[in-house]
């Protein structure tokens, strides 16, 4: 098993609960489109883009009005501006970083604008944790293509076969093991699509086994 020297998290659904948050944004277009939040369609596009988000819900409804960039920058908007009221840590989320930062470099990959990104991680006083921070929206393809994942392997001067990915979202997941890189999944409830996917599932960030990963010495110099 090859060593690790990096660790990436996705945000959304990994670090922090923002369910809330993004369904309400979503809930707003849907809408202003006409319809109602489709929680079933919701699963398709989970771990993607606000801009792509905008436009798979363009793609469900249809709507003649608008178009689907214009919906995927409607929602981009109302995910930046709307308070983060219902954004949440995950628990142990502030312990595991702390611990995984000790012995490894860290990185965020998430669909989230950049600028929600830095506000949650400012909120909870974790981006002293991270060596770099990228969002889908800086790559060519948002997730389940690769591209955030091996723009931070980049950043971090990193292998992607050095590097575990720690995910929630089948996209998530499958962006990861496209780009060459092991990915734990957190679910809180069984899934066989993630199963069947991961190197590993688990019911939270506190049951990843970070301690027993086999990793380098001086694994966190650039």
């Amino acid at each position: 098993m090859n060593t690790v020297q990096a660790i990436i998290f996705d945000l959304d659904g990994t670090l922090v609960d923002s369910h809330g948050h993004w369904c309400a944004a979503e809930a707003r277009l849907y809408e202003l489109l006409g319809g109602a939040y489709d929680t079933a369609f919701a699963q398709f596009y989970q771990g993607k883009t606000a801009r792509d988000v905008g436009k798979a819900i363009h793609s469900h409804l249809k709507p003649a009005h608008l178009s689907a960039e214009a919906c995927g920058e409607i929602l981009r908007q109302e995910v930046i501006s709307a308070p983060l009221r219902e954004v949440y840590n995950m628990p142990r989320a502030g312990e595991i970083l702390a611990r995984a930062q000790s012995a490894f470099r860290l990185a965020i990959a998430s669909g989230s604008p950049r600028e929600l990104i830095l506000e949650i991680l400012e909120r909870f006083g974790w981006s002293h944790y991270f060596a770099c921070v990228v969002s889908s929206e800086e790559v060519a393809h948002g997730k389940p293509a690769p591209d955030v994942f091996l723009e931070a392997a980049a950043r971090l001067k990193c292998s992607p076969a050095h590097i575990l990915v720690i995910e929630d979202s089948y996209n998530g997941v499958l962006a990861a093991k496209r780009a060459g890189m092991r990915c734990f999944a957190v679910a809180p409830a069984d899934n066989a699509e993630l199963a069947a996917l991961a190197d590993g599932v688990f019911r939270t960030l506190g049951d990843l086994p970070l301690a027993a990963l086999p990793r380098q010495e001086q694994s966190k110099e650039p």
